[in-house]
């Protein structure tokens, strides 16, 4: 029921209960009602392959309690050109949400086919206080690898604070330098943010360069 704030839970660590999506337009989709926003929801030791979007959640909501999106430990082999790996939109301050530890757009050095758009893309409709931690993940082939917008961390909201954290994410721009062109090749891109602690990321490193 309403009352009783539902989980789901997609995947574990026993492999045995873990999922792989492959050839989908999205791997995953969450989407919260008005009705039944007040999901927990956890998304963890999954596999996508080839996916246009492999996981994206919007409007989760924990009000009047909270709830958790975690989404961890997830292996996105290839994203297709333009693709995002994970998606999170509309995240409000009741939820407390996790993305760790996921390896996406691992499919190797610079692939045209599957450049992607954003690694991680976690955007609100309008300045939110939240409650995020973003930490441990590794992306590579994208042209954004972490994206924010319109998140506000570390404000007094009711009885709590909000948090929005960034740290020791490894971020490695596959494209040729000589390939890059006018186009901006990004790390982290943070938008109308406020109080983002962004801290013990590992520098963005070219791991492919043009012959000389």
């Amino acid at each position: 029921s309403l009352t009783n704030n539902p989980t789901i839970k997609i995947g574990d660590i026993n492999l045995t209960y873990s999922n792989t999506f492959t050839n989908c337009d999205n791997g995953i989709v969450a989407i919260a009602s008005p009705a039944f926003s007040r999901l927990t929801l956890g998304v963890c030791f999954n596999n996508f392959d080839n996916c246009k979007t492999s996981i994206y959640t919007r409007s989760l909501n924990g009000s009047p309690i909270d709830n958790t999106l975690n989404i961890n430990n997830n292996t996105i082999t290839k994203t297709p050109l333009g693709g995002i790996g994970i998606r999170v939109e509309n995240l409000r301050f009741n939820t407390i949400a996790n993305i760790n530890n996921n390896l996406i757009n691992q499919s190797g050095l610079y692939d045209a086919a599957n450049y992607g758009r954003a690694g991680i893309d976690i955007q609100n409709y309008l300045p939110t206080v939240v409650r995020l931690n973003v930490s441990n993940n590794n992306s590579r082939n994208v042209a954004t690898s972490i994206m924010l917008r319109n998140l506000i961390g570390y404000a007094k909201c009711g009885n709590g604070y909000g948090e929005l954290n960034v740290f020791e994410n490894t971020i490695d721009i596959t494209k040729p330098i000589v390939d890059i062109g006018l186009q901006h090749q990004t790390g982290i891109n943070v938008q109308n943010c406020q109080m983002a602690q962004l801290y013990n990321n590992n520098p963005i490193k070219y791991t492919q360069i043009p012959d000389a």
